[in-house]
């Protein structure tokens, strides 16, 4: 689970970081909607899907489905959801965690993981800042994260900024956060 977890959590943001405006396929204006979901991305946002196949550490096959979305002056706010074959045990704590020690070098600093809802669903919520393992990168991740009622799909909406000036406000993310609708 741990190697989906970072996969999603990581690979959100490196991808976020990577991705170019001359890659985008589509640009946000109004509410993104998806056979699985509809949110409406922060003003500016132009929003790519990766797909990225992975293996859990039980070794079953999955895919998460990312919705990258960039926005200007380096920011990202991220859908993604990952469908397992049978339920996860491990609690949203322990992913959250586990996917900032796979993201930031030591050193990071965490808020208090917060009890949320995520489309209706019970989840967590997590600011953590610090340095990228990758690059060096100073940036800011703000990530909400749920499982599905039967504990086989991983919900997870995350904004992140290089620095705090380039960032959303707390209730421009709260606004995206929220308006997460699953179908």
């Amino acid at each position: 689970m741990k190697t989906v977890f970072t996969v999603a959590v990581a690979g959100a943001v490196v991808i976020g970081v990577l991705v170019s405006s001359r890659n985008t396929t589509h640009t946000q204006i109004g509410p993104y909607d998806t056979p699985m979901f509809s949110v409406q991305f922060p003003a500016g946002a132009q929003v790519e899907l990766h797909d990225d196949p992975n293996r859990t550490d039980e070794g079953e096959s999955v895919v998460t489905h990312f919705y990258d979305g960039s926005m200007p002056g380096r920011g990202w706010a991220n859908v993604s959801y990952t469908d397992f074959p049978s339920a996860r045990k491990t609690d949203i704590a322990t992913l959250q965690t586990e996917g900032a020690s796979a993201l930031f070098r030591p050193g990071y600093q965490s808020s208090l993981m917060t009890d949320t809802t995520l489309g209706g669903l019970p989840g967590k919520e997590l600011v953590v800042r610090g340095l990228t393992l990758d690059g060096g990168i100073p940036i800011i991740v703000r990530s909400r994260m749920a499982f599905s009622p039967d504990s086989m799909r991983l919900w997870a909406l995350q904004t992140s900024f290089d620095d705090d000036r380039k960032g959303l406000s707390e209730a421009d993310c709260e606004k995206f956060f929220d308006s997460l609708k699953i179908k």
